[in-house]
């Protein structure tokens, strides 16, 4: 009977191991972003705001965007499912739980470029009066 040469086998057997893993170091994302905002409301003419910060992790597994920002020493999130299919790296988002205000709707709207890192999001609100929006948009590193 012939002999089986081992000598070989840990490094086959690592290997095999290797290729059955899924091993995924770019799944998830994390920046900080700086941006510029103007918005309009209700019977009121466009007016710049002042410069905001948000954290924002974007995990393309789970396809959720979140963003993270603090107002008044109090620190909120908010997520964005990914309703973009065919393009992983330019990225539009939808609001997963739309806010109310006064009780009337909110939606918010983001799109993210991971090859240039520009960021944009857009928030449409009834306010007393009539229909609001705010456009934020720069860029993160």
């Amino acid at each position: 009977m012939k002999e089986i040469n081992l000598k070989y086998f840990p490094l086959l057997l690592l290997l095999f191991i290797l290729s059955a893993v899924k091993i995924s170091y770019a799944d998830s994302y994390n920046f900080i972003c700086e941006l510029n905002n103007i918005g309009k409301f209700a019977g009121k003419s466009w007016n710049s705001g002042d410069k905001k910060t948000w954290m924002i992790n974007v995990n393309l597994e789970s396809n959720i965007i979140k963003k993270e920002y603090m107002m008044l020493n109090t620190k909120y999130s908010q997520n964005f499912n990914i309703i973009s299919s065919n393009n992983t790296t330019s990225l539009v988002a939808i609001e997963d739980a739309p806010l109310v205000f006064n009780s009337k709707p909110s939606i918010s709207t983001l799109a993210f470029d991971l090859k240039t890192s520009l960021i944009s999001l857009t928030s449409h609100f009834h306010d007393v009066g009539g229909i609001s929006f705010t456009i934020y948009y720069g860029i993160c590193r």
